[in-house]
């Protein structure tokens, strides 16, 4: 800078000698050297007008003449300007840099234009001009300051690389203004580097410094615990603090917490790291799993628990121990639920072995205390199986026999105990409650041959104590049940030897069910004696079970022609208005026509005004039918057989309706119309007794009018020829003794034979009927049904009863083919006759419509089902079951749930377990999460035999702890569903769900980045 205003002034004192100084010369370099020493000396505002007045008086003959100092002039007044931050200094700067564009002028220009960038923040641009600056045209203050504001341009930008050198070089300058900036920014520098000791030193020298004061005690105290020197960092820190303030000393925060609690220090790192959670950053994983640890060693459960609990997410370590510690705390404070679910989490990780099998103790332990006994049963297994010498091993057994001892997870149960090699003493207590309770299940189910065998089982148990006798009463049910009423009886008798009442199973029941028994082997006396026990006091409101009892009682009496007794108790019947009243009526009636047939017609032709909707009335008027029938009144006895062919339910009365009728019109000289009868009786049922009969009748008919053509072909219709094949008759001959041989491969053989010879022929009925019943036996089922199938298709005969009764029970239960089990239910409904078989049909007919999920048609059939007399508790069941269901279709969710709690109480275990889950389900949907969250817990408890509706009431209660924003306890749910779950369609909706919470939690979550 020196030599440049030597030159200028040089030029000036040429200029004396080559021409006559003038005073205005005089005057303008006076005032340039003012206005210079004013710039050189920093005082801008006073530099700026000077020269911008000098720069106004310049002549073009001035800038022609003395080109040097015009170019002077300019410079420094556009220098000034930007200096004073003038509004075009900018543009007059380019405009400069751009005439001069390799000149010294935009060099030296380039320097005041790039700090003219920098003190507008304009970094990148600063940069470009400094690089174009004069270095040497610069003094060594405006050096020193280029670099520095070079390097924090840099150094803003990022680029630390660049910013380093700048800075160092700064920092060794004694004097410089910005030598502590520049030590604190070098030593920032190098901490990010990891040049630790270069920091420290640098970061030393401004520790003092009132504003890097506050920032430096940070990093200091980090380096320091980085080299080991923890104690030296840690006093270091705290005797900082009280210099720190703002958002430096929420740095200091974490750090002091930090390093307390790996000093164990827990409560001194408490209150640093409570002061860092309150600040407006998020925690990291490791932050808050240290200040939730500090809560819990300073006895803050509920505190320690909150922290604990956002940090389930991961598979580290550190969400081991948290889940670990979580679920302690948990527990002392009470929550059992809570401790769990964290338990859970704890179990599923592998981080720390020893925290992992104490954690999957407790997830047993705790199940079986808060009734979840399906996840206690199965994790106390999982347990001794994983760790058989655990020393907690002794306890997990006594534990799972305690919990199958309490547990109705019957089938699972059993399993279990079956499956043991060397069954334990409390085992064998165990076994006859929960084979008994199994067999219950299998009872309601229908499964009576399974639950027979178990039932054997606990009888011959050597241990069976209390459990029995209920299950000698059992026996005799099943075996009433499966058509075997001698056993029953047997059993029955066994039970009443030394009876113990459980449930069902009682005195009375057992006296009630050897009546029934004998009265199907038409021991009437004996049957009579054991109705006679329970009927002791009858009163209008009796029992339905007093009043079956007493009803058949009467029933006894009149099979015995002890009419008057009968009669007496038929009239109490009447006039109570029992539901069985019609019956009573109807027997009346029948006492009355031993004596007086007139009366007997009477009573029975009323019947239709008293009792319109009864299930009687076809046989009642069949019987005003053969009354007439019996007196030659052949033209009254038309319309009541009539009556019987158009009425419901008329049955195998249909073919004896048909038979008379033809007889009747026959009598009555109405040829045509008997002969459409006996047609419409071949056609509708070719296998009944009665066709025999018809055909008889109808060949007296055809003879008389001397149409054999036609004769013959009506026998062809009915799978007859005018001379019976003797070959037809040996073949069937042949199979029919086979099987009443219980030759059974040979009977099928011979089955087939005839089937194949004489498809038409006339015991091609019976013969498939037969094969259906050998497929059967052998669980052929597809074959049986197909046979069944064939029978039922012949209309109403001897076999068509079973027919379809088989059908629709193999295509329900075992071929799962609910469309056709309806079909075969619904047509067994509408031909039988027998009460019990239309009360199966229909009970089987609402199980087919129920799993095809067609309320319109079952809420109807579940009506009727209900007003059926004696209805039994499993009927009962089922028809409310189905109206819960159309209740909750329809969103009618508060009214399902009074009808789904009837279904809950209603005995059948199966059933029950849906109910309860599907009222936590309508609880759920009426957002009433309080009593969902109950239910389901009740579907958890109470339906251990059932997987997929506990599994369900799992899903649900994620759900409501979804809802109420409790992601810790939905997710531990869920992930049970997803790890547990043998169910792929259950575990991946839970897997779905699972992630929405997760995904759900991260944005309301404390935690920051998810690092440690």
């Amino acid at each position: 800078m020196t030599r440049r205003i030597l030159f200028i002034t040089a030029l000036f004192a040429a200029g004396t000698c080559l021409a006559q100084e003038t005073r205005l010369i005089t005057d303008t370099d006076d005032r340039f050297h003012e206005a210079k020493e004013h710039f050189q000396k920093g005082r801008h505002g006073l530099a700026y007008p000077l020269f911008l007045d000098l720069r106004r008086n310049l002549q073009e003959s001035d800038r022609a003449a003395r080109p040097l100092i015009a170019d002077e002039v300019d410079f420094y007044t556009v220098a000034c300007a930007l200096k004073t931050d003038e509004p075009n200094a900018e543009g007059e700067a380019l405009s400069l840099i751009g005439r001069d564009r390799q000149g010294s002028l935009a060099r030296r220009m380039s320097f005041h234009l790039g700090e003219y960038k920098f003190r507008r923040g304009e970094y990148r641009e600063a940069i470009g001009l400094y690089q174009e600056a004069d270095t040497d045209e610069l003094s060594d203050a405006e050096l020193a300051d280029m670099n520095f504001h070079r390097g924090y341009s840099h150094f803003t930008l990022g680029e630390f690389a660049q910013a380093k050198p700048l800075m160092n070089t700064v920092r060794q300058l004694p004097d410089h203004p910005n030598r502590a900036d520049a030590h604190y920014y070098y030593g920032y520098i190098c901490y990010t580097e990891r040049r630790y000791g270069e920091a420290l030193e640098s970061f030393r020298k401004v520790e003092d410094h009132p504003e890097y004061g506050k920032a430096v005690p940070f990093y200091v105290s980090s380096i320091l615990y980085g080299q080991g020197r923890k104690d030296e960092a840690l006093s270091y820190a705290e005797s900082r603090m009280r210099n720190v303030t703002g958002e430096y000393r929420a740095q200091m925060n974490p750090f002091l917490g930090h390093a307390y609690f790996e000093k164990r220090q827990y409560a001194k790192a408490l209150p640093y790291l409570e002061a860092a959670a309150a600040g407006p950053e998020k925690m990291t994983r490791g932050q808050l799993y240290e200040l939730s640890y500090a809560q819990y060693e300073a006895g803050q459960y509920a505190k320690a628990a909150e922290g604990f609990t956002q940090l389930s997410s991961g598979s580290d370590s550190l969400m081991q121990s948290a889940m670990y510690l979580l679920g302690d705390a948990s527990i002392r404070l009470g929550r059992k639920a809570e401790a769990r679910n964290a338990f859970a989490f704890c179990a599923g990780n592998s981080s720390i072995p020893q925290q992992r099998e104490v954690s999957a103790f407790n997830y047993a332990k705790l199940s079986y205390e808060l009734g979840y006994q399906d996840v206690a049963l199965n994790e106390f297994r999982r347990f001794l199986t994983a760790y058989p010498s655990s020393p907690y091993a002794a306890e997990a057994r006594d534990l799972l026999v305690s919990l199958l001892a309490g547990t109705n997870n019957f089938r699972e149960a059993l399993d279990l105990i079956d499956g043991l090699k060397t069954p334990t003493d409390a085992s064998r207590r165990l076994f006859p409650k929960v084979a008994y309770g199994r067999a219950m299940e299998l009872v309601n189910e229908q499964r009576l041959p399974d639950a027979e065998r178990l039932l054997e089982r606990v009888v011959k148990d050597p241990q069976a104590g209390s459990f029995a006798a209920p299950a000698r009463f059992w026996k005799g049910e099943v075996a009433y049940r499966s058509g075997r009423p001698d056993e029953a009886v047997r059993s029955f008798n066994e039970y009443l030897a030394a009876p113990v009442a459980l449930e069902e199973a009682s005195a009375a029941n057992a006296h009630y069910g050897i009546g029934y028994a004998q009265m199907r082997m038409e021991n009437h006396r004996a049957a009579l004696a054991s109705f006679q026990r329970l009927t002791g006091d009858v009163r209008a409101g009796s029992p339905p079970t007093v009043q079956d009892a007493w009803l058949r009682e009467a029933d006894c009496h009149f099979m015995l022609r002890d009419f008057a007794k009968a009669r007496a108790i038929y009239e109490k019947v009447v006039g109570f208005s029992w539901a069985s009243a019609d019956y009573a009526q109807y027997q009346l009636a029948m006492i009355a026509g031993a004596s007086r047939p007139a009366e007997k017609i009477s009573q029975l032709q009323a019947f239709d005004r008293k009792y319109p909707n009864s299930d009687l009335l076809p046989s009642v008027h069949m019987e005003v039918a053969s009354a007439y029938l019996a007196g030659e009144r052949y033209r009254e006895a038309v319309p009541y057989l009539e009556k019987v062919l158009a009425g419901r339910n008329a049955g195998d009365l249909r073919p004896r309706a048909h038979l008379r009728m033809g007889i009747a019109q026959y009598n009555l000289g109405n040829n045509a119309a008997a002969l459409q009868s006996y047609q419409r009786l071949v056609r509708e049922s070719p296998d009944a007794p009665e066709v025999e009969e018809a055909l008889e009748s109808a060949r007296s008919i055809y003879l008389e009018e001397g149409r054999t053509a036609e004769y013959s072909d009506f026998l062809k219709s009915a799978g007859r020829t005018v001379r019976r094949s003797q070959e037809d008759s040996l073949a069937w001959t042949v199979a029919e003794n086979r099987y009443a041989g219980k030759d059974m491969n040979g009977a099928l053989n011979a089955l087939n034979d005839y089937l194949q010879r004489f498809p038409d022929g006339a015991f091609r009925t019976d013969a498939h009927f037969l094969r259906g019943e050998v497929y059967n036996g052998r669980k052929d089922w597809k074959n049986a049904v197909a046979d069944y199938g064939a029978v039922a298709e012949r209309g109403t005969g001897r076999h068509s009863e079973r027919a379809l009764q088989q059908a629709g029970r193999i295509s329900y239960f075992e071929l799962k083919d609910y469309p056709s089990a309806e079909r075969y239910f619904s047509s067994l409904k509408e031909s039988t006759g027998n009460r019990e078989v239309r009360l199966d049909a229909m009970r089987g007919l609402l199980r087919s419509q129920y799993q095809q999920e067609k309320w319109n048609e079952a809420v109807p059939n579940a009506e009727e089902l209900l007003r059926e007399k004696s209805l039994s508790a499993d009927d009962r069941v089922l028809a409310n079951m189905v109206q819960a269901k159309s209740l909750q279709a329809s969103g009618r969710y508060a009214e399902a749930v009074a009808r789904w709690k009837t279904v809950a109480s209603g005995g059948n275990a199966a059933f029950a377990a849906e109910a309860r889950y599907s009222i936590a389900e309508c609880h759920f949907l009426l957002d009433d999460l309080k009593n969902a969250e109950k239910a389901a817990m009740e579907t958890i408890n109470r339906s251990g035999s059932y997987d997929f509706w506990i599994t369900k009431a799992y899903i649900l209660l994620g759900d409501v702890f979804w809802r109420q924003k409790d992601y810790f306890n939905a997710k531990a749910t869920l992930q049970s569903v997803v790890d547990n779950s043998r169910n792929e369609e259950l575990r991946v909706k839970a897997r779905e769900k699972l992630e929405k919470v997760i995904a759900e939690e991260r944005k309301n979550s404390r935690v920051g980045d998810g690092r440690p």
